[in-house]
């Protein structure tokens, strides 16, 4: 059986077509994309979601902004603070950046000691962690405005949770749903 993150690159980059274990046929491009098309038809905001966090498809994370931003106007925030919480939504469900302090790495070397210690930035994960105090800075500086901690906890933490909460369900209904098509499609070309 073909992994789900081969069916999603398949579909993004130029590549062979992929022989599945334990199975008569070749699984091709056009079979991927015709599991991807029934499956986005019921699920387009998971479908958005894998396809920005696993194919890094740029054209899908622009869309899923949009979405989330376009959610978000609907519970009555303001245009750029909908946008704001969009994005720092968006890039915490398909991919938090490295952390800027130890490049990624989780550790850092002590000029002092000539030794790795564990990078106090990150706790060592290597990737910028989103408490609540960080997305409150990284919100006011998206929107230019001054949103203190307390600010945002207060006004839009919850939202912005929902928001992560129904990212992440649509992701998870989306991989179950391109898990059965795959399944179905599988048992199809051993019976052919």
């Amino acid at each position: 059986m073909i992994s789900l993150e081969n069916v999603l690159m398949m579909t993004c980059i130029k590549s062979p077509q992929l022989s599945a274990p334990m199975s008569r046929g070749i699984f091709s491009k056009e079979d991927a994309l015709g599991v991807l098309a029934l499956v986005q038809s019921k699920h387009k905001l998971g479908m958005l979601v894998l396809q920005s966090k696993i194919a890094g498809d740029d054209a899908a994370t622009s869309k899923l902004n949009r979405t989330a931003s376009m959610l978000l106007i609907q519970r009555g925030f303001s245009e750029v603070i909908a946008r704001g919480m969009a994005f720092l939504a968006t890039r915490e469900v398909c991919g938090v950046p490295r952390c800027e302090v130890c490049h990624g790495t989780g550790e850092r070397l002590s000029r002092r000691y000539s030794k790795m210690f564990e990078c106090q930035a990150c706790h060592g994960t290597g990737k910028i962690l989103l408490t609540a105090a960080n997305l409150a800075v990284q919100l006011s500086t998206l929107t230019g405005q001054n949103i203190t901690n307390r600010v945002f906890h207060a006004a839009y933490y919850d939202d912005y949770m929902d928001i992560i909460n129904e990212l992440h369900s649509a992701e998870t209904a989306a991989s179950y749903a391109i898990r059965e098509k795959l399944e179905l499609t599988f048992e199809q070309m051993e019976v052919s």
